[in-house]
């Protein structure tokens, strides 16, 4: 057996372990390498021991909340939507209220801001969903590609 059948014998085998690495969730290419420097037999081995990896799932949509009564701080149940939709938390470290990457020293002051962001949310006008799966932008009527978020003409939100 020649040096080229040998090295080719070898890169199959590190194939095959790539192969089954990629039948147990892990890394195709970083099995494959690692058989290359470790061994084929010994990566084939070692795979079939470990536990298959986690499979990766599609990220789902952001949950949206609904609230249909009066938009009012003082209404314990507006409160209570404000802070599921934009996902107000207490800091325990800092002491402060959380939305995204602001800070407020007090709930009153964190709720205000949000009541501030629903009210310009409801303000944006709805996007229309085409059957191609394209958004037609609801300011300048332009088409987009359906997973944008602003318009590429007007750079207007798209929301559907």
């Amino acid at each position: 057996m020649d040096t080229s059948s040998l090295l080719l014998f070898f890169l199959a085998f590190a194939a095959m372990a790539g192969g089954i690495a990629k039948l147990r969730n892990r890394s195709f290419i970083a099995w494959f390498l690692i058989s290359i420097f470790l061994s084929p037999l010994i990566s084939i081995i070692i795979l079939l021991v470990m536990k298959p990896g986690e499979v990766e799932t599609e990220h789902e949509a952001p949950e949206t909340f609904t609230y249909t009564g009066e938009p009012n701080t003082s209404n314990d149940s507006y409160n209570l939507y404000l802070s599921k939709q934009y996902k107000i938390e207490k800091n325990e470290v800092l002491g402060k209220f959380i939305i995204g990457d602001q800070s407020f020293p007090d709930v009153a002051s964190a709720l205000k801001h949000a009541q501030e962001l629903d009210i310009k949310q409801s303000e944006i006008k709805k996007s229309t969903l085409k059957k191609d799966g394209s958004l037609s932008c609801a300011k300048c009527g332009g088409s987009n590609v359906g997973d944008t978020k602003e318009c590429r003409y007007c750079k207007y939100p798209l929301i559907v």
